[in-house]
């Protein structure tokens, strides 16, 4: 499995959480090559990541040490599924959104509709959050976006798109925030 080089996805998120996140605990869910992680690290006290590719952990882990960054623990994982109730004040991930068979392309599809990868990652993540903790999680115009929306409602209490961004004639991405 390759890992996911940073596009204008990961730098639209990056500088979102460099202006808004301040945070004692964070999870990343999708670390890729670390480029999230490490501005993640400068905005919280600890934070942990997850991968499903071991290419990607390391691949992450020496991005980090070169950075000198050490407020990480990286773990090789299936979404966060390894982490107890109340962990996090905050999750955030650049998730797999495209629209086709996940199995195919594990690195940008998130399944049929494209939401399916990450309404699993938010069922899961809602557990793990801290009261008044967050979700913060990139979606595409591409993907059944108004679906998604309308199901992280039925598990948050409250859902925002904090930005958007044309990356494309074809495509904007937006950057959703979900309360516990």
């Amino acid at each position: 499995m390759q890992v996911y080089t940073p596009a204008e996805d990961t730098f639209f998120l990056a500088d979102y959480v460099e202006e808004t996140i301040n945070c004692s605990s964070a999870l990343e869910v999708g670390v890729g090559s670390g480029y999230i992680t490490r501005v993640l690290a400068s905005r919280s006290e600890y934070v942990v990541g997850t991968d499903v590719s071991v290419e990607a952990v390391y691949s992450a882990k020496d991005y980090l040490r070169s950075g000198g960054v050490e407020n990480v623990d990286l773990v090789v994982a299936n979404q966060a599924d390894p982490f107890r109730e109340s962990s996090f004040q905050i999750v955030v991930s650049n998730p797999p959104y495209l629209p086709c068979e996940y199995e195919e392309e594990p690195l940008w599809c998130g399944g049929p509709r494209g939401i399916e990868f990450t309404l699993s990652l938010a069922r899961t993540a809602r557990s793990l959050l801290r009261g008044g903790g967050k979700l913060v999680l990139v979606a595409s115009s591409l993907s059944d976006v108004n679906a998604l929306v309308l199901q992280l409602k039925n598990l948050y209490s409250n859902v925002y798109v904090v930005q958007e961004k044309g990356v494309s004639l074809f495509e904007k991405l937006f950057i959703l925030e979900c309360e516990v």
